[in-house]
């Protein structure tokens, strides 16, 4: 099963892969900053946005990966974001890896808190999972106002958000089952270190579901990588502080 994609331009490739509960449209405020110097290629996960038809239930989370790892052009840049950027972590880690340079945008390589971890509390991942099976859409507009609380920005951040996503379609409930799961059991942790690709790791100092905290734990283990920190952003900086978010973005990839 191939997935669909949509790819803009001629120049080199660069691969988008946005987070749980939207789709690529969650980007759209970035394609025209970003096209003059790179080819994107932006991908719906699978089971969200244009790929709804995808049905991942019993997928595991490698072969889950694998359905992307598939349309990522050889030598492509990568930018993952939260969920995405788990995914571009494991693809990243393989040998068959068709990624050259990676951003991670407010991701982990462990997203559960655990002890000495920061992380998204146990029991906050399980409350969203009971909440899909009752009423997912209002599960899903609860997990945007949180991708923009603490945000000096939040009420048009997370307009912009709804917005942007709107037309891309919804995921289908097993898709967000799924993903869900992915982001309660996935721990890349002890194989970062082996992870020698040129990567930007982007976080936000207000975001709730990957404290900025776990910069410095994640920092013992990829200690190879560039950091970089949006003090007054929360999980979606490219959103909140989009020009600045372009600036370091591509100040990364020309400076490889």
């Amino acid at each position: 099963m191939q997935l669909k994609v949509q790819d803009f331009n001629d120049t080199p490739d660069l691969v988008l892969l946005h987070g749980w509960g939207v789709n690529s449209g969650v980007f759209s405020s970035l394609i025209e900053r970003l096209e003059p110097l790179h080819r994107l290629r932006l991908v719906d996960l699978p089971g969200f946005g244009m790929n709804n038809h995808v049905q991942v239930q019993q997928l595991s989370f490698p072969e889950y990966c694998q359905l992307i790892q598939d349309v990522i052009p050889a030598g492509a840049t990568v930018a993952g974001w939260s969920l995405g950027g788990l995914v571009a972590q494991h693809i990243a880690l393989q040998d068959s890896t068709p990624i050259a340079r990676q951003i991670l945008i407010c991701s982990s390589p462990c997203f559960l808190e655990g002890h000495d971890w920061p992380g998204i509390k146990q029991n906050v991942l399980q409350s969203f999972q009971q909440q899909l099976k009752q009423d997912y859409m209002k599960t899903l507009e609860r997990f945007l106002a949180i991708q923009a609380m603490g945000s000096a920005t939040a009420k048009a951040d997370l307009r912009t958000i709804r917005e942007q996503v709107k037309s891309g379609g919804v995921a289908n409930p097993g898709a967000l089952e799924r993903g869900l799961w992915f982001l309660q059991t996935v721990d890349l942790r002890a194989q970062l270190a082996t992870n020698s690709i040129p990567t930007l790791r982007i976080f936000g100092g207000k975001d709730s579901l990957v404290p900025e905290k776990s910069r410095r734990v994640i920092e013992l283990l990829h200690p190879g990588a560039d950091y970089h920190t949006f003090d007054k952003a929360s999980h979606a900086p490219f959103i909140s502080h989009t020009d600045q978010f372009v600036k370091i973005f591509n100040d990364f990839l020309l400076n490889i």
